[in-house]
């Protein structure tokens, strides 16, 4: 039931373009509980929109805008008093040791400066109980400062929260692993949602002092399983088949993946079949590779898929195992959907991982960095296993799915959460 509570969501690009799939699980829940505005910050194309429920107020989308290099720098430095006064001592520390991280603070200032204009409108004109960013990034600030800088005739702060998930999480994915005002943000935000358990220890043990800010909160997916066909797979003796699914792109090492195919063919008589959903800058490089290495092995890269056509996809596929060979993950939603339809997981044991994942339970662990021999090894063992062993494991995946990761529990307890926060700010002295 919808309540007088308006939230402000705040996405990169979603509903438009094709990214972002797995927030489209969680707007019905959103959208049933509150009065739920999107505004997509940074859009590279009008041209592909998701539809969103009827409830759902879509904002008038940002265009991503794009700078000549001189322009950049200057409109960098232009913005950069936005950003100066919130720099913490680790910060400015940061700075002086490697100079080259100026060019990442007038990159960051200037996208700030955007953020800023955007929301200040928005949040002076509008009654927002809470503004949730999706991603915590520069939008997360520029929430945070217009939430801090509102005019003393607004009745209360809107609250601020925000998701973290991976590359806006693990400082190590940026320059000399320097994530700015990270630390300002944390200390001024209401609460982060870590999407993994080793989300939530990263930051408690980088930023210890703001670790009561920071939450535990699973993403789900619906019960796909509940509307799809069960398919019968090949016996294992006679054909493995696996698939992996994700974005073309380096740090999800499918290379890796084609290197140690090309070495199981050696090890296995039965037939070889893999799918590879997703798409990106390096197909023509993985593609290449496999067409040259593989030899008995049957392959296809079906491309981008959107979100349903990839379950149904990968559910008629009816495949052994879901392969991932990604260095750095935050809990992927891709693993989700496979233990929903019965499938196990092999993956390296990186960020949240381990936490879907169980050893011989629902799949198995690869090393952070597998070698293409190791990751052989594993697929081969997977590929031995008899009929009741796979199915164990079959059914301990539709298990894990349902305890931990179900779309309908998992959001239920989420938008609960960001109910208690907006009433415990209207009944406290958050006011300006």
């Amino acid at each position: 039931m919808i309540n007088q509570h308006r939230v402000l969501l705040i996405t990169e690009e979603y509903p438009y373009g094709t990214g972002e799939e797995f927030i489209s699980n969680e707007i019905p829940h959103l959208s049933e509980r509150f009065n739920l505005s999107i505004l997509p910050l940074h859009v590279k194309s009008l041209t592909t929109r998701r539809d969103l429920p009827d409830a759902v107020n879509l904002l008038a989308p940002v265009i991503a805008q794009s700078y000549s290099r001189i322009r950049r720098v200057l409109s960098g430095i232009y913005a950069l008093p936005l950003c100066l006064p919130l720099l913490s001592w680790q910060d400015l520390e940061h700075i002086l040791r490697n100079p080259r991280l100026i060019r990442q603070l007038l990159s960051y200032s200037l996208k700030l400066k955007h953020a800023i204009s955007t929301l200040k409108p928005i949040v002076s004109q509008d009654k927002i109980s809470m503004i949730y960013t999706y991603w915590f990034d520069v939008a997360t600030s520029g929430a945070l400062i217009v939430r801090n800088s509102k005019n003393s005739d607004s009745n209360v702060k809107p609250v601020v929260v925000t998701r973290a998930h991976r590359y806006d999480l693990y400082a190590e994915q940026y320059l000399n692993s320097w994530i700015p005002l990270r630390r300002h943000s944390l200390v001024a935000i209401d609460r982060v949602y870590a999407v993994s358990e080793n989300g939530v220890e990263y930051l408690s043990t980088h930023y210890p002092e703001s670790a009561n800010k920071v939450a535990l909160s699973y993403l789900g997916t619906p019960d796909y399983a509940s509307i799809l066909p069960v398919l019968s797979r090949p016996a294992l003796d006679r054909t493995f088949r696996i698939v992996s699914l994700a974005n073309l792109v380096p740090v999800k090492r499918i290379e890796l993946l084609v290197r140690a195919l090309s070495l199981l063919e050696d090890m296995l008589s039965c037939e070889l079949e893999w799918l590879h959903i997703g798409d990106g800058p390096s197909a023509s490089s993985v593609q290449n590779l496999a067409h040259d290495l593989l030899r008995r092995t049957q392959f296809r890269f079906a491309g981008h898929l959107d979100n349903l056509d990839a379950i149904e996809t990968m559910n008629s596929f009816a495949p052994h195992f879901l392969v991932s060979t990604s260095e750095s993950e935050g809990l992927p939603v891709s693993m989700m959907e496979a233990m929903n339809l019965g499938i196990p997981v092999i993956a390296c044991a990186v960020g949240g991982v381990p936490e879907i994942v169980n050893v011989e339970v629902n799949g198995f662990l690869l090393p952070q960095q597998p070698t293409p021999i190791a990751i052989a090894d594993t697929l081969r063992d997977a590929a031995c296993l008899s009929e009741n062993t796979w199915i164990k494991l079959s059914i301990a995946a539709k298990q894990t799915w349902a305890k931990s990761f179900s779309a309908t529990t998992n959001y239920s307890r989420f938008v609960e959460d960001l109910s208690n926060l907006i009433s415990f700010a209207n009944s406290s002295d958050r006011h300006d």
